[in-house]
C-alpha cells in the first residue's frame, strides 16, 4: 500500500469532525473512517485553536485506528464552510479581433485571462474558479467557436475564502505531519457526493444542513450559478427547543433527535412526554409539550429555507435535495417544497463506493448524509487526480512523439 495513493479527507464541523481514509488505486477505496466532537469551533468560527487541533487530531487518529494504518499518512484534503467564505460572480470580457466577427480560441483565452485577473479584496484567496458559461453580445452560450458576435463574456462563479482563516486550518494537518493537497467547498463536495452537475434535466439546488452553519449551491443547466452558506444549522433548533421547553442544551438535544419534527400541527396539542430517566409519576413528572417544540423546530427550519430562497431569487425552478445530518429531522422536505414550491427529497451519498463503506452506512441501510461533504472530497479529488493523469499522458505521448520525429 503506497502512502502516495492514501489520503485523508477532513470535514471540520461545529459538532462533529468526520475523516475518512481513501486510497485510490485508480478507483476510490474508503479504508476507515472516524468522527469526533469538535471543540473549539462555533458556527465556523475559530474560538479556541488548540482545542480545535486536539479535535481534528484525535479525528484522524480514530480513523488510522479504524483502518489499522501502518504507513503514517502524507496528503490531507480539507472541506470550507463558514462565514469567512464567500461567492461572487466574474465576468471577463474581450474583444472578437476577427474582421468577420468569428470567435476564435484566441478570444476565448482572451476572456477567460481577463476574468482570471480580477482582483479580490486585500486578505483572501480565491478556492475555486468555476466557469458558468459564456455570453456573446448577451447571448448565453455553452460553446461560443465559430460563433459570430462583437463582445465575449466569460463567466465565472468565484469562491474566495480570508487567508488568515484558511492558514490556520491548514496549520491543524501540518501539525499531524501532512500537507493538504485540496481544499474544497463543502457546498461543492456535497453535490458532488450526490452526483449533481454535468448534463442535467433540472436544475438543482443542493442544501447542507449541518449544526453550525447551512451550506447551500444551486445548479441551472447542470453548471453552478451560485453557492453560499447561511449561519444557522441544527444547532440552532436545539437551542431553541431548550429555549421553549426551559431545559439544558443536552435534553434539548435528545428532545431534538427523539420527539421534534420540521412541521407542526393541531393534533401536537395534546401529545406530551417526558425526559429520558424520568419517571412516570402522574402529576409529580415534568411533562413537555410536543407543540411547542415542533413549533419552535418549524419556525427555525422554515426560516434556513426562506433565507436561502431570497439568496437565489424567486424564480427557481427545479429540485431541492437536502443532505447533512440535520436533514434528518422528521418532514423537513416537507417544509423545503412548501418554501421553494417545488419537489423536495432527502438525499445521500450516491457512489458505490460510498455505499460500500460499512462505516458510512446508518440504520436505513444506506449512506448517512451527515457523511456527504466527506464522500464529496473523495470524488472531486479523483477528478482532479484523473485530469492530471491526463494530461500528463498527453504529455509524456507528445514528447515521445518529438523523440521519435526529430531525434535522426
Amino acid at each position: 500500500m503506497h502512502a502516495n495513493n492514501m489520503i485523508a479527507l477532513i470535514d471540520i464541523g461545529s459538532a462533529e469532525t468526520k475523516v475518512l481514509l481513501a486510497r485510490f488505486t485508480p478507483d476510490i477505496e474508503i479504508l476507515g473512517s472516524f468522527t469526533a466532537p469538535t471543540h473549539g469551533l462555533i458556527k465556523g468560527e475559530i474560538v479556541d485553536i488548540s482545542m480545535l487541533k486536539e479535535s481534528v487530531h484525535d479525528a484522524i487518529r480514530g480513523a488510522e485506528n479504524a483502518a489499522e494504518l501502518k504507513l503514517p499518512l502524507r496528503f490531507a484534503c480539507l472541506s470550507l464552510t463558514g462565514p469567512h467564505v464567500s461567492g461572487t460572480h466574474v465576468r471577463g470580457l474581450a474583444s472578437v479581433k476577427s474582421e468577420r466577427h468569428i470567435v476564435e480560441e484566441s478570444d476565448i483565452e482572451d476572456a477567460r485571462a481577463d476574468a482570471y485577473a480580477r482582483r479580490i479584496p486585500d486578505g483572501r484567496t480565491v478556492v475555486h474558479r468555476i466557469r458558468r458559461d459564456f455570453t456573446l453580445d448577451g447571448r448565453p452560450l455553452k460553446n461560443p467557436a465559430g460563433s459570430i458576435g462583437t463582445e465575449l463574456a466569460y463567466n465565472l462563479w468565484l469562491v474566495d475564502a480570508e487567508i488568515k482563516y484558511l492558514t490556520e486550518l491548514i496549520q491543524i494537518p501540518n501539525q499531524y505531519g501532512m500537507r493538504v493537497e485540496e481544499i474544497f467547498a463543502a457546498s461543492l463536495a456535497a453535490a458532488a457526493a450526490l452526483a449533481v452537475g454535468g448534463s442535467s434535466d433540472k436544475d438543482r439546488l443542493v442544501i447542507d444542513i449541518g449544526e453550525g452553519t447551512t451550506d447551500y449551491i444551486f445548479y441551472r443547466d447542470g453548471v453552478v450559478e451560485l453557492s453560499g452558506i447561511i449561519p444557522v444549522g441544527g444547532r440552532h433548533i436545539t437551542s431553541d427547543i431548550s429555549t421553549a421547553l426551559q431545559i439544558s442544551m443536552e435534553d434539548a438535544e435528545w428532545v431534538k433527535l427523539n420527539k421534534a419534527r420540521a412541521t407542526v400541527s393541531d393534533a401536537d396539542l395534546d401529545e406530551e412526554f417526558l425526559l429520558p430517566g424520568t419517571e412516570p409519576l402522574g402529576d409529580l413528572a415534568k411533562r413537555f409539550s410536543a407543540f411547542k417544540t415542533r413549533f419552535a423546530t418549524s419556525l427555525r427550519v422554515r426560516e434556513i429555507f426562506e433565507l436561502i430562497r431570497k439568496k437565489i431569487g424567486s424564480d427557481f425552478i427545479g429540485v431541492v435535495q437536502l443532505t447533512g445530518g440535520t436533514s434528518l429531522l422528521p418532514e423537513i422536505a416537507k417544509v423545503a417544497a412548501e418554501v421553494f414550491e417545488t419537489e423536495a427529497s432527502l438525499c445521500a451519498p450516491e457512489h458505490d463506493y460510498a455505499k460500500r463503506a460499512e462505516m458510512l452506512t446508518d440504520s436505513r441501510d444506506g449512506v448517512h448524509p451527515k457523511y456527504s461533504a466527506v464522500v464529496g472530497m473523495a470524488e472531486l479529488l479523483h477528478r482532479i487526480r484523473e485530469e492530471r493523469l491526463q494530461i500528463s499522458r498527453r504529455n509524456n505521448l507528445w514528447e515521445r512523439l518529438k523523440t521519435a520525429l526529430f531525434s535522426h
